[in-house]
């Protein structure tokens, strides 16, 4: 392995060496979006600079280009989505923990398509998504943005934990979803080797997803998200590119897929902040179901042949019950469809003989995923676990 030497203090005028006031990116052709008899332009060069770094995909509808915190009105301003009103000023909706819910305005005439943020402070850096509800994924974007950069200096591997925030819409229905998590990233400074400027390695997970709808109904929880190695650039503390998915645990195949990015930011590295965009099954749920087997022991009266003469025998039976059958699968669909938190699927006795005896129980669970897809916008803000 190889330490890099020393460390890289990025102050205000790298940013201008890096990019400030003109796009180091060739700009796309901005895009012009219709609703209803408005249209509303949307900027399509990259903004991304090194201690702002976005989410920007326009052709998937990742327009968001600027985002700022207005801390004496309380309020987020954001830029570049479209019908989210002429100011793009979002007022506080609601605070969960350290994460901050902000809604666009609305009037009789601006603001028609509702739009929602999420913002997670830092002293060091700031994470932010929004997105509209279009009826499709329609427009959104997140940020990340940081006041400066450092390595750690210590033993080469760290321990951060902090929030998760994320929207989350389908493809096929109007409706915005609020989730929330716990992240946790691990930074190895130290390996993979440097090629280049490329080295260390970082791996992460945001388990504990929740979800409420907009007006705080609650809503069947997520699968954790896995962010799969990545390297960091040992000049910008910058990655980009890193895998991101949640998993069947049963088989290992994936639900959901996308990618993450982030700097590591702050005296000393002591905060990472990262986006995330995934897409896949509208729902998905582990449903847990009860499982029975039963025997019933019985007195039978039998004819011996034809000749009218009978015997008494013992018969015995044996069957298995399930709380997920053919009978209410479709019903149990539904629910999955309708993002219900399923309770533990009892199985259904009331057909068993009276004498019959439960030999065993089970509670067993099988993934069941939804119709249509679904996006999720997400950003994440950490803190370093102090080293012992």
């Amino acid at each position: 392995m190889t330490r890099l030497l020393g460390s890289v203090f990025l102050q205000v005028f790298f940013l201008a060496a890096c990019g400030g006031g003109s796009n180091p990116f060739d700009p796309d052709e901005d895009v012009t979006v219709e609703s209803g008899g408005d249209t509303e332009t949307v900027e399509t060069a990259d903004p991304t600079t090194v201690n702002s770094l976005f989410a920007f995909a326009p052709d998937e509808g990742l327009t968001l280009n600027d985002v700022e915190y207005d801390a004496a009105n309380d309020e987020l301003v954001v830029n570049n989505l479209p019908f989210d009103g002429p100011e793009g000023r979002y007022d506080l909706l609601q605070q969960n923990g350290n994460t901050r819910i902000f809604q666009s305005r609305r009037t009789a005439t601006t603001g028609q398509i509702d739009h929602y943020a999420v913002f997670i402070p830092g002293d060091d850096v700031r994470a932010a998504a929004a997105l509209g509800d279009w009826g499709d994924f329609g427009y959104g974007g997140a940020n990340v943005k940081r006041d400066s950069y450092e390595l750690p200096s210590g033993v080469g591997e760290y321990v951060y934990l902090g929030t998760y925030a994320g929207l989350r819409n389908k493809n096929d229905r109007t409706g915005i979803e609020l989730v929330q998590g716990d992240a946790r990233l691990l930074l190895d400074v130290l390996d993979l080797d440097p090629n280049g400027n490329i080295q260390g390695s970082i791996i992460g997970e945001v388990t504990g997803r929740t979800r409420t709808t907009t007006g705080g109904a609650a809503r069947a929880d997520l699968p954790p998200i896995v962010l799969k190695r990545v390297s960091f650039d040992n000049q910008t503390g910058t990655f980009t590119g890193g895998t991101a998915v949640t998993r069947n645990p049963r088989d290992g195949s994936d639900f959901d897929t996308g990618d993450y990015q982030g700097f590591i930011g702050g005296p000393n590295g002591n905060e990472i902040a990262a986006s995330v965009v995934i897409e896949g099954p509208g729902e998905i749920q582990e449903v847990f179901y009860e499982e029975l087997t039963w025997t019933n022991t019985e007195q039978v009266e039998v004819e011996i042949g034809n000749t009218g003469l009978t015997v008494i025998e013992e018969r015995t039976t044996s069957g298995t019950i399930s709380g997920l059958n053919a009978q209410n699968r479709d019903a149990i669909q539904e629910q999955v469809d309708q993002g219900i938190q399923l309770g533990v699927l009892g199985a259904d006795t009331s057909d068993l003989p009276a004498t019959a005896v439960i030999e065993s129980s089970e509670t067993k669970s099988t993934f069941i995923t939804g119709d249509g897809q679904a996006r999720e916008i997400g950003v994440i803000a950490t803190d370093v676990v102090a080293t012992p």
